[in-house]
């Protein structure tokens, strides 16, 4: 009976080693966004195939808010969900190739033609994500994964000075799309952690983000275009542990 109490004993005190480790946590982030290049396909416009276009939108270094909430379970791995907005100005549109778009202008081809453009994008993700944290004397690096989905936004996103560009243009200022998309997202990514004092740790993060092929309607039209959503994030975070 005693030797069945000290077994029952010893599991008790394991299990509770075991799980000593996990606990509940949230955490704020912030930081710069670094959008990569949007490069248009399969554009339709007013039912006329521009499937040959293409086109590339630049944009500017914007910013990246966050937040999530989860559970650290066995020291080392970290499970979440996780709320991300991301917003980027519209800096340039150049025009790759012309595939018809010069003609649907009412001239010849623009291909290889830049304009200043004007309007932002922004991205709502909510993602579920996994970490393991490795142990490097007082720094915890780490490297993880999430999948979730994205609202993706441009928001009157316009091409400015387009008759400098093709003087038969019907106008000047033309929309490209103000619309949005919801789409399946990913990301990966890597950090260094740091505690700042028990229950508080900050890290430098890193994360490259994900909007699989979003689609939008080519403002004042029946037109759509597909492009691609791809930003590198960094920045900082600060975790509490509850």
């Amino acid at each position: 009976m005693k030797k069945h109490l000290v077994s029952v004993t010893c599991c008790a005190v394991l299990i509770g080693n075991v799980n000593a480790d996990d606990h509940w946590y949230g955490s704020v982030a912030g930081g710069a966004s670094l959008l990569n290049d949007m490069r248009t396909h399969g554009v339709n416009y007013n039912g006329q195939d521009l499937s040959d276009v293409r086109l590339r939108e630049d944009l500017a270094a914007g910013y990246f808010v966050g937040a999530s909430f989860g559970r650290s379970i066995a020291e080392h791995w970290r499970v979440e969900a996780e709320f991300l907005y991301n917003k980027n100005d519209l800096d340039h549109l150049a025009i790759r190739t012309d595939g018809g778009l010069g003609a649907a202008l009412g001239g010849g081809s623009v291909a290889g033609s830049r304009l200043p453009g004007k309007g932002d994008t922004e991205a709502k993700t909510l993602l579920a994500n996994a970490f393991y944290d490795f142990q490097f004397q007082q720094f915890r690096p780490y490297l993880g994964a999430g999948l979730g989905i994205a609202h993706i936004t441009i928001d009157d996103s316009r091409a400015i000075n387009l008759r400098g560009l093709q003087a038969t243009a019907p106008v000047d200022d033309a929309g490209i799309a103000d619309n949005s998309d919801t789409v399946f997202a990913y990301q990966v990514g890597a950090g260094i952690g740091y505690p700042l004092r028990p229950g508080l740790t900050a890290s430098v993060d890193y994360r490259f983000l994900s909007g699989l092929d979003p689609e939008f309607r080519i403002a004042g039209t029946a037109g759509t275009y597909h492009t691609n959503y791809h930003t590198n994030n960094v920045g900082l975070s600060l975790r509490f542990d509850f």
